[in-house]
């Protein structure tokens, strides 16, 4: 006789209570199942492989894992049951094993910082959100860093540090850095590349030794393919939902799609005219307050006066986001011996890239803000080279202070210096709300066709004599070079459409208009003779084609284009073009490169010449205003009957006939 199927149903009751040890038994758990510590052994051990423990009461938020029941339910059925009925392919070692177990763990853990005390109920958006937050590595998912800082920012020196939170070496002290991660209810296993650097400033505050480079980290940003393995983990505990006794997902996290690749909307772009205003207005501000501030003795150090330090760190920050096109929490990295160079060779700053490479690494600047950087460093002499740039210290509090809300102090600098209201593409008058992200696109817009401010602004604040020098920094961030090689095309789509319209000028402008009306004389007579042979057919010119076909044209020629506040720089990179270009043939001492320009003996005067140069509206413009303020200098009595003065005449004469020539 056949028995009767039994269906039982695992009501929540059921769920909410501990399996038997009885019930859970297999031959690589190394534990009763009761215990929060598994010793779990391969199925056929290497020669010389022991067990790996693993502790399933790790930190979280509020104190351990353990207080959170339906979480440890979850963590424990999801280690047996994976190993037990495994997936399409059968788990046999004990690493792997151990591998997907942590993970899960670091998850749970994440859950109880975000207030959650059970997976069942948990929200599909907020699954999502720690999904986007895991892409970019397991302390971006725990929030390591920001809580770490959080943590150690209430202790000002290493005495009032507890002493659970210092270890002795060697004769040197050291903060204990996993006590730290416990703390702040995290793995001590999270400790990632910005959570230690974050811990390094902290020490070097707190008067602790350092622990060298490189020593600490441990994890590294996801792969695609590596985040497709986290989410199969938790579709394969809602598929066995059924057969295990914990709390679950309250839907299916197969519907739920995150990619590595980011697909969200692309930072807006600052008005050129807002941004212009805010960093002239910063530059300006700079010259003003530095020497005041420097010249007040340690001693007269009042309240004002750190305010005014205050404002002064957020002025020179601002300056540094507009040139490096680097992110807000990389500059709270920066340490005060990032600095290296010279005017001569060129300047450079140590800045530690948080996405990609991880690393320090060091990036170009022009030596403006490379003299503004070296003023904040030289505000506070009582700092150590290991302490953060972007702070000062405070005489009257023997303390460091470290300025934290940038983003609010940045409005108010936009502000003060009329760089909030703007006329929005409604025509309506709109008030730009600033953050610091804003400065990483504005900054790869700025370089090829900012000139709807003032390119002699530009000029004046980043002090780049091409766009080389900028080029250094994309090469560390593969975001930021697909935004720079998407505006540099817009770019030249732009130099060509300007060609087809005749709008350029200049010997290669001229040129390159020459060019535009072949094509378009060709493509006419091609059409007319299409017509002629089929008269049924009617065929438009799309302009889109003759734009591409002008860009192929500056391709083939090889034109290398740079936009400089007088003209457009077309040198192509080569030694015949070197040997061809107005500023090679000038005076003085020229670059060691031998191919390309030199704009170091380059001008209005020396490029209007250039075979090479090409002329828009925007240079034009440009060149009226120089060409202007030249002839005020020349007419000055102070110039009249000088050596100088005499020499500008010749110099005006001789600019003034070559923009007549042109």
């Amino acid at each position: 006789m056949l028995k009767p199927i039994v269906v039982k149903q695992m009501t929540s009751e059921h769920r909410s209570t501990f399996p038997e040890d009885a019930e859970r038994t297999a031959p690589w758990l190394g534990a009763p199942y009761s215990a929060m510590k598994w010793p779990i052994t391969s199925d056929k051990p290497n020669p010389g492989e022991t067990a790996i423990e693993i502790d399933f009461d790790i930190p979280a938020a509020g104190g351990r894992l353990t207080q959170y029941p339906a979480l440890i339910r979850a963590a424990k059925e999801f280690a047996f049951w994976r190993r037990q009925l495994g997936a399409k392919k059968q788990m046999h070692d004990a690493q792997t094993h151990v591998g997907y177990i942590r993970t899960m763990l670091n998850f749970l853990c994440a859950l109880t910082h975000r207030g959650f005390k059970s997976l069942d109920g948990l929200p599909s958006s907020v699954y999502e959100a720690m999904l986007r937050d895991w892409t970019m590595g397991t302390e971006s998912l725990l929030q390591s860093s920001s809580k770490v800082e959080s943590f150690l920012d209430k202790f000002e020196s290493r005495r009032s540090l507890p002493h659970f939170l210092k270890t002795r070496m060697n004769g040197n002290w050291f903060l204990a850095r996993e006590n730290v991660m416990t703390a702040c209810g995290l793995p001590p296993l999270s400790i990632g590349r910005v959570t230690k650097v974050v811990m390094d400033q902290a020490a070097a505050r707190l008067g602790c030794a350092n622990i060298g480079e490189g020593a600490g980290s441990t994890l590294t940003e996801l792969t695609t393919e590596y985040l497709g393995t986290l989410k199969t983990q938790f579709r394969w505990m809602y598929k066995h939902r059924t057969r295990m006794r914990c709390e679950n997902f309250a839907f299916d996290p197969d519907i739920i799609k995150v990619s590595t690749k980011t697909d969200t909307k692309p930072t807006p772009v600052i008005p050129p005219e807002l941004a212009f205003k805010m960093l002239a207005g910063c530059a300006r501000e700079y010259e003003d307050t530095f020497q005041p501030l420097q010249a007040i003795p340690m001693n007269m150090r009042d309240l004002s006066w750190e305010a005014a330090a205050y404002r002064f760190v957020a002025t020179v920050r601002a300056m540094t986001l507009a040139v490096t096109a680097r992110r807000g929490e990389e500059l709270n990295l920066m340490r005060r011996d990032c600095l290296r160079g010279s005017d001569e060779d060129g300047w450079y700053a140590n800045i530690f890239i948080v996405k990609n490479v991880k690393d320090w690494v060091w990036i170009p600047i022009p030596p403006y803000v490379a003299q503004a950087i070296q003023s904040v460093i030289d505000l506070s002499p009582n700092m150590t080279d290991d302490q953060p740039l972007f702070a000062f210290y405070r005489p009257r509090l023997r303390s460091v202070r470290h300025p934290k809300e940038w983003g609010a102090v940045l409005n108010t600098l936009a502000k003060d210096h009329d760089a909030i209201s703007y006329l929005a593409a409604n025509d309506n008058h709109e008030d730009w709300n600033w953050t610091e992200r804003q400065f990483r696109r504005f900054t790869a817009v700025m370089y090829f066709n900012g000139y709807g401010g003032s390119a002699a602004v530009i000029s004046h604040i980043l002090r780049h004599f091409n766009l080389a020098q900028t080029w250094g920094y994309m090469k560390y961030d593969p975001s930021l070079d697909r935004m720079w090689r998407d505006v540099r095309a817009k770019f030249l789509e732009q130099i060509a459409e300007e060609a087809l319209a005749g709008t350029l000028e200049g010997p290669m402008g001229r040129k390159l208009v020459r060019d535009a009306k072949k094509l378009v004389q060709h493509a006419t007579k091609n059409l007319e003779q299409t017509l002629k042979d089929q008269m049924r057919d009617l065929e438009v010119i799309e302009p889109k084609n003759m734009v591409h076909a002008i860009q192929e044209v500056m391709r083939r020629k090889a034109l290398v284009i740079i936009p400089k506040g007088w003209v457009l720089c077309s040198c192509p990179a080569s030694a015949s073009a070197a040997r061809r270009a107005a500023c090679r043939k000038q005076a003085g001492v020229g670059t060691v490169r031998e191919i390309g320009p030199d704009f170091g003996r380059a001008g209005p005067q020396v490029c209007a010449g250039c075979i090479f140069a090409i002329e828009n509206e925007a240079t034009r413009k440009f060149a009226t205003q120089e060409m202007e303020k030249f002839k005020l200098s020349c007419v000055s009595p102070c110039m009249k009957g000088t050596v100088l003065g005499n020499i500008q005449q010749t110099q005006l004469v001789t600019f003034m006939k070559i923009q007549e020539a042109a």
